[in-house]
């Protein structure tokens, strides 16, 4: 965890007061936003989610959103086409 020169969101810039409102990403390890509170307001500037091993891993918005367009498909659709074709036996 950051030391108290260091409490800056490395996503939106911001500075904060308190270090338990920043997580670091497990991913590339910049620090941000992340409010551990879901009764209290607070930015957040990335997710948490419950990992395979590790119990909870923090994640960036930008890696989020780069691991969810690394799942899309490459090659949409054509409108209108269907995807498989029917095999009559």
């Amino acid at each position: 965890m950051p030391d108290a020169t260091q409490l800056t969101c490395g996503i939106c810039g911001e500075s904060v007061d308190d270090r338990r409102l920043l997580a670091e990403c497990f991913s590339c390890d910049r620090i941000f936003h992340l409010n551990p509170y879901s009764t209290r307001p607070g930015k957040d500037c990335g997710d948490s989610i419950l990992g395979p091993t590790l119990g909870i891993e923090t994640y960036c918005i930008e890696c989020v959103e780069a691991e969810r367009n690394a799942m899309l498909p490459v090659e949409a659709p054509v409108e209108g086409r269907r995807r498989f074709q029917r095999v009559d036996d």
